[in-house]
């Protein structure tokens, strides 16, 4: 499963508020739907990560090459796992901030990274990598009923 495209998120972002992460009978499967696009945006950074330090510049874990907008992207996906969780809402403010970061200092190396900058292109690796784990914390945290 690829991420969700931008567009679609506050629609997601809805159905949880208006159906409560219930999709009929009390099975969940809105709430099942929800956690395994945030499991799976997860271990589609840690492929892109791991492509990334070998050396490819096709992520299609995370839908192509690395870019301002891509990262962007992620960012968006990740801050919207984060708020659909229903406890530690202020450690989830912090780890947003730190995905905020993170975002930021990849865009500024991609210029260095794209030029054959190595020690760039690593240190971009370590924060895809650092993405992908803020991730994991995310989901560690109870989806909201």
């Amino acid at each position: 499963m690829r991420p969700l495209p931008n567009r679609l998120l506050p629609v997601l972002s809805l159905l949880l508020v208006v159906t409560g992460c219930s999709r009929g009978g009390g099975d969940g499967g809105l709430q099942k739907d929800v956690a395994m696009h945030c499991a799976e945006l997860q271990r589609s950074t840690e492929q892109a990560a791991k492509l990334y330090r070998a050396g490819h510049n096709d992520l299609h874990p995370i839908g192509g090459v690395l870019s301002g907008h891509l990262i962007s992207r992620l960012y968006n996906e990740a801050n919207w796992c984060s708020r659909v969780r229903s406890e530690g809402q202020r450690e989830m403010m912090m780890l947003a901030q730190e995905l905020s970061i993170i975002a930021s200092e990849v865009t500024e190396l991609l210029p260095q990274a794209t030029s054959g900058a190595g020690d760039a292109r690593a240190e971009i690796s370590k924060h895809l990598d650092r993405f992908a784990a803020i991730v994991g914390e995310i989901n560690q945290r109870p989806l909201k009923r």
